[in-house]
This record gives structure tokens, sequence and C-alpha cells, in this order.
């Protein structure tokens, strides 16, 4: 899991060249479902629209094309757990997105599909730290 140290350390690295490693592209497709996969319900994160946008932001710069919301998400998930990587030229929307989860408001309880997106967003960071050696 990222410390919050490790979140803006992932954030300056992906807007200065790092890239996600291919390795890891997983646990974004895990990241991108959890936020398909979270119910707003009535107490989700302050911010978790602008969060849910740059997810959508990235999945379509990703994507040849462009479809419904719901459908552009399902399929960068797809497209990243069978095994394509994530351009290195899409590292700053990577960043973007990461930044938007840095910035959410949590409420005391989270509910278990939020902290799934929270600790989506945590193990993205952790993998791009951990690639920078």
């Amino acid at each position: 899991m990222a410390s919050g140290d490790d979140m803006d350390r992932a954030i300056r690295a992906l807007r200065t060249g790092a890239a996600l490693p291919a390795e890891s592209c997983g646990l974004l497709a895990d990241l991108i479902e959890a936020h398909v996969d979270a119910e707003v319900g009535t107490a989700p994160p302050k911010g978790w629209l602008i969060a849910d946008m740059a997810a959508l932001d990235l999945a379509r710069a990703a994507l040849d094309g462009r479809s419904a919301a719901p459908d552009d998400l399902k399929r960068i998930v797809a497209a990243l757990r069978e095994g394509t990587p994530l351009q290195p030229e899409l590292s700053p929307k990577l960043a973007a997105l990461l930044e938007k989860h840095q910035l959410l408001e949590w409420p005391e309880e989270p509910s278990e599909a939020w902290q799934s997106v929270r600790d989506g967003a945590q193990a993205v960071a952790a993998a791009v730290v951990q690639s920078m050696g």
C-alpha cells in the first residue's frame, strides 16, 4: 500500500517520464473496475465524480474511438487484463487520475466498494514507485 509520500512521488514521476510497468497494468484495471463497480451510495468521498471523470479521460485516451462511458471503462479494463500495456505517453493522464484520488475527502467509514477504489489507487502508485528502483 502506498503512503502519501509514495502517491506524491508516483504523481511527480509520471509527469516527468515514468510509466506504469506493463506487469502492473492489472492493478490499473483493478482501480478502474473498482470505479465502475462502486455505487455512489449515501456517503461517497467528496470529489468522487472528478476522480471518475479522470478514469474515463484516461480510458478514452487509451482507446480508439469512443462509446458510452461505462463501455469505455469496461473496454480499457478488458484491454489491460489482456496484457495491453498503458502507453508511456498516457502517464500524465495516469498522474492526473492519481492526483484526483489524492484529493478525495473520505468519509470516516467508506463503503467496501469505495475502500477498493482507495486501495486500487494506492496499489498503482506503489507499483510506479517500486519500478523506479
